[in-house]
């Protein structure tokens, strides 16, 4: 009973377990295709035969050994083709700086040339890790042409020429000459003879292409081949641009003029999409038009406004609102609710709604909008539907309003009422400013794409996440199915059919669900895909077809000469060392010989001893004695 009355009083016993855990060393290995290119394959077989005998000595040695690609991404060495064709070294430190963050961290391995076409420099990073470099490749630069830059737009229209601006690299070759060409849809479209001289290391070139066709177009550039070069890999390069079959017309009309017509036409014209016309008082021949802008039209001063030959158009419009404005006319026709308590007028800066949901605007728009000049806006309250979007609202000194300066209706045709003349100081503080006039355009021209982009009332749609994939990326799809109220469905069978350009046809089949509408592709060579995918819904057939395209980037061919300097400064500033690739031996023993002690972790734990079952057991034991001896006692 004593024993139980001490239990009671709750004692504790506290218990302290000591954990080792092993030194890591993490192996970043080169995977990428400029290794292949410069090394001998039996090579490359006897390194990764070393490597793995590396890594089995580390472990002997009591070391943890984790193997990654340089984009960070767990590999076995048996899988190792060198292949691929991206190299981000900064990427592969950060996500090992990352991903074992706190953990016993001893060492970096990285295997590479140290050429790098992804992120920016390593030279730029730092880390507390020592980093051992171990070089592949040849540092001695060759006599090679090469391709190794392409400017030029992802999207272009149809019957207009286009910039492609090609960039030569001349290592060494010359005196000669060789024939840069391009090509549209495999047809030759222009070429152009470039004189070699070995003193010429950089040439650049600037085609202009007609585009013809619509949809997407395979464009290629090759460098005819000279003597005395070490490889021609490197002498092609193709990309993929799409070809829409014409640009969007926007009219901005004005019965005077007014700065803001200049602001707003500049703006859109920054933007190749859209196509502007401006019409300042008289009739307006054509209405073949997908957003007409209305600058203080109907104005109050002016007799035969153009607002009334175009009241009755289905196209979508933007309302400007000012002093000149005859908002009486507007209310009459509803196409505002204006109640403009005097002729009196405020001057108002922007806030913008952040529970807008059309489209986003640049992260810095709050600090643009508290230095705009202010705008002259009507004074007096503009009632707001329930549908209506407000973009903008107004600000009175430093009072937000429930006013709006830009708001957009849900109306069909699409509609959108700016309140408030001065934009085009808004542009000029902009330019003043910063040089530029990027926030500005933005506003305005994101403006114009939602209330120029047509409804899309479709109850079936299926589309790649992109227009444009890489050689072994996947290619996710997305399918939405929905009913005649546009409510999502789910669990409706789609069939998808992709047919590539050389007649290759791959079918398949999924099943939509719930927080999971998507289906992936892969193993696509390169080439313009198109598809057709279909569903029955309600009993009716519904298809939908687009296009997609998988290319080779061809960066690791652009440069073949080994960076042993980058790999050597790396290496010496995280307190490691730089290995040629001749000198593995010395790199093993270095490693094998590291001294990283094993991390020693500590865990406490403080349990009631009436809560131990062995204590539990031992009490039922005396518990039972003492009834035994008692019982034989003659006590019961």
């Amino acid at each position: 009973m004593a024993v139980l009355a001490i239990l009671l009083l709750g004692p504790t016993l506290r218990s302290v377990r000591n954990f080792y855990e092993q030194p890591l060393l993490v192996m970043a290995i080169d995977n990428s295709e400029s290794v292949a290119l410069t090394t001998d394959s039996t090579i490359l077989q006897n390194l990764t035969n070393s490597l793995g005998l590396l890594t089995e000595e580390l472990q002997a040695r009591d070391w943890q050994v984790k193997q990654v690609e340089l984009n960070g991404e767990a590999i076995n060495l048996d899988s190792l083709r060198f292949n691929t064709q991206r190299s981000n070294l900064t990427g592969m430190i950060r996500s090992v700086q990352s991903e074992y963050k706190g953990a016993n961290l001893g060492a970096i391995l990285v295997v590479s040339d140290g050429i790098f076409n992804s992120g920016f420099s390593p030279d730029l990073i730092s880390t507390f890790t020592p980093i051992y470099g171990l070089g592949l490749g040849d540092t001695i630069s060759r006599k090679d042409l090469s391709l190794i830059n392409l400017r030029h737009n992802k999207t272009v229209y149809q019957d207009n020429k286009f910039p492609v601006e090609v960039s030569v690299r001349n290592e060494g070759l010359g005196p000669a000459n060789t024939l840069l060409k391009i090509y549209q849809g495999g047809i030759l479209q222009d070429q152009v003879q470039l004189p070699l001289t070995p003193e010429t290391r950089l040439i650049k070139h600037q085609f202009l292409v007609n585009a013809k066709g619509a949809g997407k177009q395979r464009i290629s550039i090759v460098l005819d081949a000279i003597d005395g070069e070490s490889t021609i890999i490197n002498n092609s390069a193709s990309f993929y641009i799409d070809v829409i079959e014409g640009q969007q017309k926007v009219l901005i009309v004005a019965d005077a003029p007014s700065p803001d017509i200049k602001a707003l036409r500049l703006a859109i014209q920054k933007n190749e999409h859209f196509a502007v016309d401006v019409k300042v008082s008289g009739e307006i021949s054509s209405t073949d038009y997908d957003l007409i802008i209305l600058i203080q039209s109907p104005n109050k001063g002016v007799g035969g406004s153009v607002y009334h030959q175009l009241l009755g158009s289905e196209i979508p419009k933007l309302y400007l609102l000012g002093s000149q404005t005859n908002i009486v006319q507007l209310n009459k026709d509803g196409i505002v609710n204006f109640r403009q308590l005097n002729s009196q007028y405020d001057q108002v800066t922007a806030v913008f709604n952040n529970e807008f949901k059309g489209f986003t605007i640049a992260s810095e728009k709050d600090e643009w909008f508290a230095n705009v000049p202010p705008l002259t806006v009507p004074f007096g309250t503009i009632i707001l539907q329930p549908t209506d979007q407000v973009l903008l609202y107004q600000r009175v000194g430093t009072v937000i309003t429930q006013q709006p300066i830009i708001y957009f209706s849900e109306l069909e045709p699409k509609l959108g009422v700016i309140i408030g003349e001065g934009l085009w100081k808004w542009r000029l503080n902009e330019y003043r400013k910063y040089n530029e006039t990027i926030r500005f355009d933005e506003l305005v021209t994101k403006t114009i794409m939602f209330l120029a982009a047509k409804p899309d009332k479709r109850q079936f749609k299926m589309y790649p996440l992109k227009d444009g994939y890489e050689v072994g990326e996947e290619i996710n799809f997305v399918a939405e199915s929905y009913n005649e109220l546009f409510e999502p469905l789910y669990g409706e069978l789609v069939s998808l059919k992709i047919v590539g350009s050389n007649s290759m046809v791959r079918n398949y089949t999924f099943t939509p669900l719930l927080g999971s509408r998507q289906m992936t592709v892969d193993d696509l060579a390169v080439g313009i895909y198109s598809y057709e995918a279909f569903t029955t819904l309600n009993g009716k057939r519904h298809l939908v077809s687009g296009e997609f395209s998988v290319e080779k980037p061809d960066l690791e061919a652009a440069d073949l000469t080994a960076d042993y300097v980058m790999l050597r400064k790396l290496a010496h500033e995280s307190g490691g060392e730089f290995y040629s690739g001749n000198a593995f031996d010395k790199l093993s023993s270095d490693l094998l010989n590291l001294e990283s002690p094993a991390i020693i972790h500590t865990q406490e734990r403080e349990r009631l001893l009436i809560s131990l079952p062995w204590i539990l057991i031992i009490l039922i034991m005396l518990a039972s004695g003492e009834w035994l001896t008692r019982k034989m006692m003659g006590g019961y």
